[in-house]
Protein backbone atom coordinates (compact mmCIF):
# COMPACT_ATOMS: atom_id res chain seq x y z
CA UNK A 1 0.00 0.00 0.00
CA UNK A 2 1.35 3.39 -0.93
CA UNK A 3 1.95 6.29 1.43
CA UNK A 4 -1.18 8.21 2.22
CA UNK A 5 -1.84 11.63 3.67
CA UNK A 6 -4.30 11.70 6.55
CA UNK A 7 -5.83 14.78 8.15
CA UNK A 8 -6.36 14.96 11.87
CA UNK A 9 -8.68 17.64 13.30
CA UNK A 10 -7.69 18.96 16.69
CA UNK A 11 -10.00 21.03 18.85
CA UNK A 12 -8.33 23.83 20.79
CA UNK A 13 -10.59 26.04 22.90
CA UNK A 14 -13.22 27.24 20.42
CA UNK A 15 -11.00 27.14 17.34
CA UNK A 16 -10.28 24.27 14.96
CA UNK A 17 -7.01 23.50 13.18
CA UNK A 18 -6.55 20.95 10.41
CA UNK A 19 -3.04 19.49 10.37
CA UNK A 20 -1.96 17.23 7.48
CA UNK A 21 0.41 14.52 8.70
CA UNK A 22 2.40 12.28 6.34
CA UNK A 23 2.50 8.69 7.55
CA UNK A 24 3.00 5.30 5.95
CA UNK A 25 -0.32 3.52 6.20
CA UNK A 26 -0.27 0.02 7.62
CA UNK A 27 -1.10 -2.71 5.16
CA UNK A 28 -4.20 -4.83 5.42
CA UNK A 29 -2.19 -8.06 5.26
CA UNK A 30 -0.72 -10.02 8.14
CA UNK A 31 2.84 -10.79 7.02
CA UNK A 32 5.37 -9.81 9.68
CA UNK A 33 8.29 -9.33 7.27
CA UNK A 34 10.22 -12.41 8.42
CA UNK A 35 8.02 -15.52 8.40
CA UNK A 36 8.60 -17.89 5.49
CA UNK A 37 6.52 -20.90 4.51
CA UNK A 38 7.41 -23.42 1.83
CA UNK A 39 4.67 -23.62 -0.83
CA UNK A 40 3.60 -26.85 -2.50
CA UNK A 41 5.00 -27.67 -5.92
CA UNK A 42 2.83 -29.00 -8.74
CA UNK A 43 4.69 -30.29 -11.76
CA UNK A 44 7.86 -28.63 -10.51
CA UNK A 45 6.18 -25.21 -10.18
CA UNK A 46 5.69 -23.72 -6.71
CA UNK A 47 2.08 -22.63 -6.09
CA UNK A 48 2.33 -19.34 -4.18
CA UNK A 49 -0.76 -18.00 -2.44
CA UNK A 50 0.50 -16.11 0.63
CA UNK A 51 3.11 -13.49 1.51
CA UNK A 52 4.93 -16.07 3.63
CA UNK A 53 5.19 -18.40 0.65
CA UNK A 54 6.40 -15.60 -1.61
CA UNK A 55 9.09 -14.69 0.93
CA UNK A 56 10.28 -18.32 1.02
CA UNK A 57 10.35 -18.47 -2.76
CA UNK A 58 12.25 -15.16 -3.01
CA UNK A 59 14.98 -16.35 -0.66
CA UNK A 60 15.36 -19.59 -2.62
CA UNK A 61 15.92 -17.66 -5.87
CA UNK A 62 19.03 -16.12 -4.33
CA UNK A 63 20.69 -19.52 -3.92
CA UNK A 64 23.43 -20.75 -6.23
CA UNK A 65 21.60 -24.02 -6.94
CA UNK A 66 17.98 -22.87 -6.65
CA UNK A 67 17.98 -19.64 -8.64
CA UNK A 68 16.18 -21.35 -11.54
CA UNK A 69 13.06 -22.49 -9.69
CA UNK A 70 9.64 -21.55 -11.09
CA UNK A 71 6.60 -20.18 -9.31
CA UNK A 72 3.00 -19.27 -9.99
CA UNK A 73 0.69 -17.05 -7.96
CA UNK A 74 -2.61 -18.64 -7.00
CA UNK A 75 -4.07 -15.53 -5.33
CA UNK A 76 -3.53 -11.82 -4.82
CA UNK A 77 -0.87 -11.23 -2.15
CA UNK A 78 -0.55 -8.36 0.34
CA UNK A 79 3.00 -7.82 1.62
CA UNK A 80 1.66 -5.61 4.40
CA UNK A 81 4.13 -2.77 3.76
CA UNK A 82 6.98 -4.80 5.26
CA UNK A 83 10.38 -3.83 3.88
CA UNK A 84 11.28 -6.13 0.97
CA UNK A 85 14.99 -5.29 1.13
CA UNK A 86 16.87 -8.57 1.40
CA UNK A 87 14.15 -10.52 -0.43
CA UNK A 88 14.92 -9.29 -3.96
CA UNK A 89 14.30 -12.28 -6.23
CA UNK A 90 17.56 -13.28 -7.90
CA UNK A 91 19.61 -11.14 -5.53
CA UNK A 92 20.91 -7.65 -6.12
CA UNK A 93 24.31 -8.03 -7.79
CA UNK A 94 25.58 -9.52 -11.09
CA UNK A 95 28.12 -11.71 -9.29
CA UNK A 96 25.16 -13.85 -8.21
CA UNK A 97 23.54 -16.17 -10.75
CA UNK A 98 20.38 -14.08 -10.95
CA UNK A 99 16.85 -15.44 -11.15
CA UNK A 100 16.52 -17.68 -14.21
CA UNK A 101 13.20 -19.46 -13.78
CA UNK A 102 9.63 -18.68 -14.83
CA UNK A 103 7.49 -16.54 -12.55
CA UNK A 104 3.84 -16.41 -13.59
CA UNK A 105 1.62 -13.95 -11.75
CA UNK A 106 -1.39 -15.53 -13.48
CA UNK A 107 -3.12 -12.14 -13.55
CA UNK A 108 -2.78 -11.55 -9.80
CA UNK A 109 -1.59 -8.47 -7.91
CA UNK A 110 1.13 -8.15 -5.30
CA UNK A 111 0.10 -5.16 -3.17
CA UNK A 112 1.56 -3.61 -0.05
CA UNK A 113 5.01 -3.77 -1.63
CA UNK A 114 7.47 -1.55 0.22
CA UNK A 115 11.21 -1.23 -0.35
CA UNK A 116 13.67 1.11 1.34
CA UNK A 117 17.42 0.75 1.66
CA UNK A 118 18.45 0.63 5.34
CA UNK A 119 22.12 1.46 4.82
CA UNK A 120 24.45 3.21 2.41
CA UNK A 121 24.38 1.81 -1.12
CA UNK A 122 27.64 0.02 -1.87
CA UNK A 123 30.15 1.72 -4.14
CA UNK A 124 32.01 -1.40 -5.33
CA UNK A 125 29.12 -2.87 -7.32
CA UNK A 126 25.80 -1.99 -8.95
CA UNK A 127 22.86 -2.80 -6.68
CA UNK A 128 19.57 -3.83 -8.31
CA UNK A 129 16.51 -2.94 -6.24
CA UNK A 130 12.93 -4.10 -6.75
CA UNK A 131 10.59 -7.03 -6.27
CA UNK A 132 13.12 -8.81 -8.49
CA UNK A 133 16.71 -7.64 -8.22
CA UNK A 134 18.73 -9.33 -10.94
CA UNK A 135 17.25 -11.73 -13.52
CA UNK A 136 19.05 -13.66 -16.28
CA UNK A 137 17.34 -15.84 -18.86
CA UNK A 138 14.09 -15.59 -16.92
CA UNK A 139 10.41 -15.36 -17.82
CA UNK A 140 8.41 -12.91 -15.71
CA UNK A 141 4.80 -12.47 -16.77
CA UNK A 142 1.15 -11.71 -15.97
CA UNK A 143 1.78 -9.68 -12.82
CA UNK A 144 0.77 -6.36 -11.26
CA UNK A 145 2.84 -4.86 -8.43
CA UNK A 146 1.48 -2.03 -6.30
CA UNK A 147 3.37 -0.14 -3.61
CA UNK A 148 6.34 2.13 -2.99
CA UNK A 149 10.12 2.07 -3.38
CA UNK A 150 12.25 4.64 -1.57
CA UNK A 151 15.87 5.44 -2.34
CA UNK A 152 17.07 6.88 0.97
CA UNK A 153 20.25 8.93 0.63
CA UNK A 154 20.67 9.81 4.32
CA UNK A 155 23.53 7.30 4.66
CA UNK A 156 25.55 8.50 1.65
CA UNK A 157 28.64 10.68 2.04
CA UNK A 158 29.30 11.17 -1.68
CA UNK A 159 27.57 11.01 -5.04
CA UNK A 160 26.17 7.53 -5.76
CA UNK A 161 25.43 6.27 -9.27
CA UNK A 162 25.72 2.50 -8.87
CA UNK A 163 22.14 1.43 -8.35
CA UNK A 164 19.06 0.46 -10.35
CA UNK A 165 15.77 1.28 -8.61
CA UNK A 166 12.96 -0.65 -10.31
CA UNK A 167 9.37 -1.07 -9.28
CA UNK A 168 9.30 -4.66 -10.52
CA UNK A 169 12.81 -5.55 -11.79
CA UNK A 170 16.15 -3.89 -11.19
CA UNK A 171 18.10 -5.44 -14.06
CA UNK A 172 17.34 -8.10 -16.68
CA UNK A 173 19.53 -9.94 -19.16
CA UNK A 174 18.23 -12.26 -21.85
CA UNK A 175 14.78 -12.36 -20.29
CA UNK A 176 11.19 -12.29 -21.47
CA UNK A 177 9.11 -9.72 -19.58
CA UNK A 178 5.47 -9.87 -20.59
CA UNK A 179 2.17 -8.43 -19.34
CA UNK A 180 3.66 -6.65 -16.34
CA UNK A 181 1.98 -3.63 -14.74
CA UNK A 182 4.00 -1.49 -12.36
CA UNK A 183 2.00 0.60 -9.91
CA UNK A 184 4.93 1.15 -7.55
CA UNK A 185 5.80 4.79 -6.88
CA UNK A 186 9.54 5.45 -6.74
CA UNK A 187 10.95 8.36 -4.75
CA UNK A 188 14.25 9.80 -3.57
CA UNK A 189 14.42 10.97 0.04
CA UNK A 190 16.92 12.82 2.27
CA UNK A 191 19.11 14.08 -0.54
CA UNK A 192 20.05 17.72 0.20
CA UNK A 193 23.43 17.26 -1.51
CA UNK A 194 22.00 15.75 -4.72
CA UNK A 195 23.91 12.50 -4.23
CA UNK A 196 21.26 10.29 -5.89
CA UNK A 197 22.72 9.73 -9.37
CA UNK A 198 21.53 6.17 -9.96
CA UNK A 199 18.91 5.05 -12.48
CA UNK A 200 15.22 4.31 -11.99
CA UNK A 201 12.23 2.95 -13.92
CA UNK A 202 8.86 1.33 -13.39
CA UNK A 203 8.92 -2.14 -14.95
CA UNK A 204 12.66 -2.82 -15.43
CA UNK A 205 15.61 -0.46 -15.13
CA UNK A 206 18.42 -1.96 -17.24
CA UNK A 207 18.01 -4.69 -19.86
CA UNK A 208 20.42 -6.37 -22.25
CA UNK A 209 21.28 -9.76 -23.79
CA UNK A 210 22.49 -12.81 -21.90
CA UNK A 211 25.39 -14.98 -23.04
CA UNK A 212 25.66 -18.58 -21.89
CA UNK A 213 28.47 -20.55 -23.52
CA UNK A 214 28.21 -18.48 -26.70
CA UNK A 215 24.42 -18.86 -26.84
CA UNK A 216 22.93 -15.39 -27.00
CA UNK A 217 19.45 -14.65 -25.63
CA UNK A 218 18.00 -11.20 -26.21
CA UNK A 219 15.56 -9.46 -23.88
CA UNK A 220 11.98 -8.85 -25.00
CA UNK A 221 9.71 -6.46 -23.09
CA UNK A 222 6.10 -6.70 -24.26
CA UNK A 223 2.59 -5.71 -23.19
CA UNK A 224 3.86 -3.79 -20.16
CA UNK A 225 2.59 -0.63 -18.47
CA UNK A 226 3.96 1.77 -15.92
CA UNK A 227 1.29 3.45 -13.79
CA UNK A 228 3.57 4.47 -10.94
CA UNK A 229 4.93 7.96 -10.35
CA UNK A 230 8.65 7.56 -10.97
CA UNK A 231 11.13 10.05 -9.49
CA UNK A 232 14.80 9.26 -10.01
CA UNK A 233 18.10 11.00 -9.49
CA UNK A 234 19.81 10.54 -12.85
CA UNK A 235 18.53 8.68 -15.95
CA UNK A 236 14.88 7.84 -15.33
CA UNK A 237 12.34 5.99 -17.46
CA UNK A 238 8.68 5.06 -17.29
CA UNK A 239 8.63 1.47 -18.53
CA UNK A 240 12.41 0.94 -18.56
CA UNK A 241 15.48 3.15 -18.18
CA UNK A 242 18.11 1.82 -20.59
CA UNK A 243 18.83 -1.07 -22.92
CA UNK A 244 21.72 -2.80 -24.56
CA UNK A 245 21.87 -4.10 -28.13
CA UNK A 246 18.98 -5.90 -29.82
CA UNK A 247 16.39 -5.49 -27.08
CA UNK A 248 12.81 -5.45 -28.41
CA UNK A 249 10.07 -3.40 -26.77
CA UNK A 250 6.51 -3.68 -28.06
CA UNK A 251 2.96 -2.90 -26.98
CA UNK A 252 4.05 -0.87 -23.95
CA UNK A 253 2.53 2.25 -22.44
CA UNK A 254 3.46 4.76 -19.77
CA UNK A 255 0.67 6.47 -17.81
CA UNK A 256 2.66 7.53 -14.73
CA UNK A 257 4.49 10.84 -14.41
CA UNK A 258 8.27 10.51 -14.70
CA UNK A 259 10.79 12.98 -13.23
CA UNK A 260 14.57 13.05 -13.21
CA UNK A 261 15.77 15.37 -10.45
CA UNK A 262 19.31 15.82 -11.74
CA UNK A 263 19.40 14.17 -15.18
CA UNK A 264 17.28 13.08 -18.14
CA UNK A 265 13.90 11.36 -18.39
CA UNK A 266 11.92 9.35 -20.95
CA UNK A 267 8.37 8.02 -21.07
CA UNK A 268 9.05 4.55 -22.43
CA UNK A 269 12.83 4.69 -21.92
CA UNK A 270 15.45 7.25 -21.09
CA UNK A 271 18.18 5.66 -23.17
CA UNK A 272 18.12 3.01 -25.89
CA UNK A 273 21.05 1.59 -27.88
CA UNK A 274 20.40 -0.69 -30.84
CA UNK A 275 16.87 -1.17 -29.56
CA UNK A 276 13.53 -1.56 -31.34
CA UNK A 277 10.52 0.19 -29.79
CA UNK A 278 7.23 -0.34 -31.56
CA UNK A 279 3.50 0.02 -30.94
CA UNK A 280 4.05 2.00 -27.73
CA UNK A 281 2.85 5.29 -26.25
CA UNK A 282 3.41 7.82 -23.49
CA UNK A 283 0.39 9.56 -21.96
CA UNK A 284 1.98 11.16 -18.89
CA UNK A 285 4.12 14.17 -17.99
CA UNK A 286 7.86 13.61 -18.46
CA UNK A 287 10.30 16.04 -16.82
CA UNK A 288 14.08 16.11 -16.69
CA UNK A 289 16.51 18.76 -15.48
CA UNK A 290 18.90 17.97 -18.35
CA UNK A 291 16.43 16.82 -21.02
CA UNK A 292 13.35 14.73 -21.72
CA UNK A 293 11.61 12.67 -24.39
CA UNK A 294 8.10 11.27 -24.67
CA UNK A 295 9.18 7.89 -26.01
CA UNK A 296 12.94 8.22 -25.47
CA UNK A 297 15.36 10.91 -24.38
CA UNK A 298 18.39 9.47 -26.21
CA UNK A 299 18.12 6.78 -28.86
CA UNK A 300 21.28 5.47 -30.50
CA UNK A 301 22.80 2.67 -32.55
CA UNK A 302 24.83 -0.14 -30.99
CA UNK A 303 28.12 -1.58 -32.21
CA UNK A 304 30.35 -4.27 -30.74
CA UNK A 305 33.54 -6.09 -31.72
CA UNK A 306 33.72 -8.25 -28.61
CA UNK A 307 34.37 -11.97 -28.89
CA UNK A 308 31.22 -12.67 -26.90
CA UNK A 309 29.01 -10.80 -29.34
CA UNK A 310 30.01 -8.74 -32.33
CA UNK A 311 27.76 -6.85 -34.70
CA UNK A 312 25.85 -3.64 -35.26
CA UNK A 313 22.27 -2.74 -34.46
CA UNK A 314 20.22 0.24 -35.54
CA UNK A 315 17.78 2.01 -33.26
CA UNK A 316 14.21 1.69 -34.56
CA UNK A 317 11.09 3.53 -33.39
CA UNK A 318 7.90 2.49 -35.16
CA UNK A 319 4.18 3.04 -34.54
CA UNK A 320 4.47 5.23 -31.44
CA UNK A 321 2.80 8.36 -30.15
CA UNK A 322 3.15 10.86 -27.34
CA UNK A 323 0.17 12.62 -25.76
CA UNK A 324 1.90 13.72 -22.56
CA UNK A 325 3.47 17.05 -21.64
CA UNK A 326 7.27 17.03 -21.97
CA UNK A 327 9.28 19.39 -19.74
CA UNK A 328 12.97 20.09 -20.19
CA UNK A 329 14.67 21.79 -17.26
CA UNK A 330 17.14 24.65 -17.09
CA UNK A 331 20.11 22.45 -18.03
CA UNK A 332 18.47 20.68 -20.97
CA UNK A 333 20.10 19.96 -24.31
CA UNK A 334 17.49 17.82 -26.12
CA UNK A 335 13.72 17.84 -25.55
CA UNK A 336 11.07 16.25 -27.78
CA UNK A 337 7.83 14.30 -27.95
CA UNK A 338 9.19 11.12 -29.56
CA UNK A 339 13.03 10.92 -29.53
CA UNK A 340 14.85 13.96 -28.18
CA UNK A 341 18.21 12.84 -29.58
CA UNK A 342 18.17 10.13 -32.25
CA UNK A 343 21.60 9.11 -33.50
CA UNK A 344 22.82 6.63 -36.07
CA UNK A 345 26.49 6.37 -36.99
CA UNK A 346 28.02 7.91 -40.09
CA UNK A 347 30.52 5.98 -42.22
CA UNK A 348 33.31 8.23 -40.98
CA UNK A 349 32.89 6.64 -37.55
CA UNK A 350 31.81 3.10 -38.42
CA UNK A 351 31.82 1.63 -41.91
CA UNK A 352 29.32 0.86 -43.21
CA UNK A 353 27.15 3.49 -41.54
CA UNK A 354 24.47 2.41 -39.07
CA UNK A 355 21.26 4.29 -39.83
CA UNK A 356 18.46 4.59 -37.31
CA UNK A 357 14.81 4.50 -38.35
CA UNK A 358 11.70 6.33 -37.16
CA UNK A 359 8.32 5.93 -38.82
CA UNK A 360 4.57 6.10 -38.25
CA UNK A 361 4.71 8.32 -35.17
CA UNK A 362 2.92 11.43 -33.99
CA UNK A 363 2.99 13.90 -31.12
CA UNK A 364 0.15 15.94 -29.62
CA UNK A 365 1.76 16.64 -26.22
CA UNK A 366 2.99 20.12 -25.37
CA UNK A 367 6.79 20.45 -25.44
CA UNK A 368 8.34 22.86 -22.93
CA UNK A 369 11.96 23.76 -22.21
CA UNK A 370 13.43 26.21 -19.71
CA UNK A 371 16.86 26.21 -21.34
CA UNK A 372 17.65 28.43 -24.31
CA UNK A 373 20.59 28.91 -26.65
CA UNK A 374 22.16 27.52 -29.80
CA UNK A 375 23.01 24.19 -28.17
CA UNK A 376 19.44 23.48 -27.05
CA UNK A 377 17.30 21.44 -29.46
CA UNK A 378 13.55 21.27 -28.93
CA UNK A 379 11.06 19.64 -31.29
CA UNK A 380 7.68 17.96 -31.36
CA UNK A 381 9.10 14.76 -32.87
CA UNK A 382 12.85 15.19 -32.35
CA UNK A 383 15.37 17.65 -31.00
CA UNK A 384 18.48 16.56 -32.92
CA UNK A 385 18.66 13.66 -35.38
CA UNK A 386 21.79 12.16 -36.97
CA UNK A 387 22.09 9.56 -39.74
CA UNK A 388 18.39 8.67 -40.00
CA UNK A 389 17.81 6.76 -43.24
CA UNK A 390 14.07 6.23 -42.71
CA UNK A 391 11.92 9.06 -41.38
CA UNK A 392 8.40 8.67 -42.74
CA UNK A 393 4.83 9.38 -41.67
CA UNK A 394 5.79 11.69 -38.81
CA UNK A 395 3.17 14.19 -37.69
CA UNK A 396 2.69 16.64 -34.86
CA UNK A 397 0.03 18.99 -33.55
CA UNK A 398 0.86 22.43 -34.89
CA UNK A 399 0.52 24.03 -31.44
CA UNK A 400 2.68 21.48 -29.58
CA UNK A 401 6.08 22.91 -30.55
CA UNK A 402 7.61 25.45 -32.91
CA UNK A 403 9.43 22.76 -34.90
CA UNK A 404 8.92 19.12 -35.77
CA UNK A 405 12.62 18.18 -35.82
CA UNK A 406 14.74 21.07 -34.66
CA UNK A 407 18.05 20.18 -36.27
CA UNK A 408 20.23 17.33 -37.44
CA UNK A 409 22.97 15.90 -39.63
CA UNK A 410 22.27 13.50 -42.48
CA UNK A 411 18.66 13.49 -41.40
CA UNK A 412 15.67 15.37 -42.80
CA UNK A 413 14.54 18.27 -40.66
CA UNK A 414 11.34 18.51 -42.70
CA UNK A 415 10.28 14.88 -42.31
CA UNK A 416 7.89 15.78 -39.49
CA UNK A 417 4.76 17.55 -40.74
CA UNK A 418 2.63 19.94 -38.68
CA UNK A 419 -1.11 19.23 -38.67
CA UNK A 420 -4.15 20.81 -37.09
CA UNK A 421 -6.20 18.94 -34.51
CA UNK A 422 -8.86 18.26 -37.11
CA UNK A 423 -6.30 16.90 -39.56
CA UNK A 424 -4.66 14.62 -37.00
CA UNK A 425 -8.05 13.10 -36.21
CA UNK A 426 -8.90 12.59 -39.87
CA UNK A 427 -9.17 9.36 -41.84
CA UNK A 428 -6.29 10.50 -44.05
CA UNK A 429 -3.77 10.60 -41.19
CA UNK A 430 -5.11 7.33 -39.80
CA UNK A 431 -4.50 5.70 -43.18
CA UNK A 432 -1.02 7.22 -43.46
CA UNK A 433 0.01 5.90 -40.03
CA UNK A 434 -0.84 2.38 -41.15
CA UNK A 435 -2.13 -0.81 -39.58
CA UNK A 436 -0.44 -0.12 -36.25
CA UNK A 437 -3.17 2.43 -35.45
CA UNK A 438 -6.95 2.55 -35.35
CA UNK A 439 -9.69 5.11 -34.82
CA UNK A 440 -10.29 6.25 -31.25
CA UNK A 441 -13.94 5.24 -31.10
CA UNK A 442 -14.06 5.31 -27.30
CA UNK A 443 -12.40 8.75 -27.10
CA UNK A 444 -9.71 7.48 -24.72
CA UNK A 445 -7.19 9.68 -26.55
CA UNK A 446 -9.42 12.69 -27.24
CA UNK A 447 -10.18 11.39 -30.71
CA UNK A 448 -6.57 11.09 -31.90
CA UNK A 449 -5.49 7.72 -33.36
CA UNK A 450 -4.76 4.96 -30.87
CA UNK A 451 -2.61 1.86 -31.20
CA UNK A 452 -4.26 -1.20 -32.70
CA UNK A 453 -3.92 -3.15 -29.45
CA UNK A 454 -5.52 -0.46 -27.26
CA UNK A 455 -9.14 -0.88 -26.17
CA UNK A 456 -11.20 2.03 -27.50
CA UNK A 457 -14.75 0.98 -28.23
CA UNK A 458 -17.72 3.08 -29.25
CA UNK A 459 -20.03 3.86 -32.17
CA UNK A 460 -18.25 4.61 -35.43
CA UNK A 461 -19.96 7.93 -36.03
CA UNK A 462 -18.68 10.46 -38.56
CA UNK A 463 -16.90 13.41 -37.05
CA UNK A 464 -18.77 16.63 -37.74
CA UNK A 465 -16.62 19.75 -37.30
CA UNK A 466 -18.33 22.24 -35.00
CA UNK A 467 -17.15 25.19 -37.09
CA UNK A 468 -19.17 24.27 -40.15
CA UNK A 469 -22.89 24.53 -40.89
CA UNK A 470 -24.79 21.70 -42.56
CA UNK A 471 -28.12 21.57 -44.35
CA UNK A 472 -29.94 18.30 -43.81
CA UNK A 473 -32.95 17.28 -45.90
CA UNK A 474 -35.35 14.71 -44.52
CA UNK A 475 -38.34 12.96 -45.95
CA UNK A 476 -41.73 12.32 -44.38
CA UNK A 477 -41.66 10.35 -41.09
CA UNK A 478 -37.85 10.28 -41.09
CA UNK A 479 -35.56 10.46 -38.07
CA UNK A 480 -32.27 12.37 -37.79
CA UNK A 481 -29.74 11.57 -35.04
CA UNK A 482 -27.79 14.57 -33.76
CA UNK A 483 -24.96 14.46 -31.23
CA UNK A 484 -25.50 15.74 -27.68
CA UNK A 485 -23.10 18.66 -28.07
CA UNK A 486 -24.53 19.92 -31.36
CA UNK A 487 -26.10 23.38 -31.66
CA UNK A 488 -29.21 23.11 -33.82
CA UNK A 489 -31.17 25.79 -35.65
CA UNK A 490 -34.45 24.35 -36.98
CA UNK A 491 -35.87 26.08 -40.02
CA UNK A 492 -39.05 24.54 -41.44
CA UNK A 493 -40.18 25.16 -45.02
CA UNK A 494 -43.09 23.03 -46.12
CA UNK A 495 -46.36 24.34 -47.51
CA UNK A 496 -48.21 21.09 -46.86
CA UNK A 497 -47.74 20.85 -43.06
CA UNK A 498 -48.54 23.20 -40.20
CA UNK A 499 -47.06 21.36 -37.16
CA UNK A 500 -43.61 19.85 -36.58
CA UNK A 501 -42.10 18.05 -33.61
CA UNK A 502 -38.39 18.20 -32.78
CA UNK A 503 -36.91 16.22 -29.85
CA UNK A 504 -33.42 17.07 -28.47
Amino acid sequence: MKKKIFSFVLALMVSLSVIPVSVRAEGTGTWDGTTQTAPKAVGGVYQIGTAEELAWFAKKTQGSTTHGISGKLTADIDLNDQNWEGYEMGGTIPSLAGYSGTFDGDGHTISGFYYKNKAAIRTDRTTSMGLFGYVTGANVKNLTVDGQLVVDMQYQTASMSRYYAGGVIGSAKGSNIDHIINDVDITVENDPNSYAKGNAAGVVVYSSYYSDNSNITDTVISNCENRGTITGGSATGGVFESTGSNVTVKNCINTGNVTSLYGQAGGITCYGAGTTIEDSANLATISGLKGAGGIAYKFEYSYSTSAERSGSWAGIIRNCYNAGTINGGASSDYVAGIAAKNSGSTSSIISPAISNEIENCYNVGTINCEATGSSVYVGAIGGYHTQIVTATNLYYLDTSASAGIKSGFRASKTAAVAKTEEELKSADILAALGDGFKKDLGKINNGYPVLAWQTSEGPDEPDVPVTEAYTISAGEDSKINIGEDATVTLTVTNDNETAYNAYF
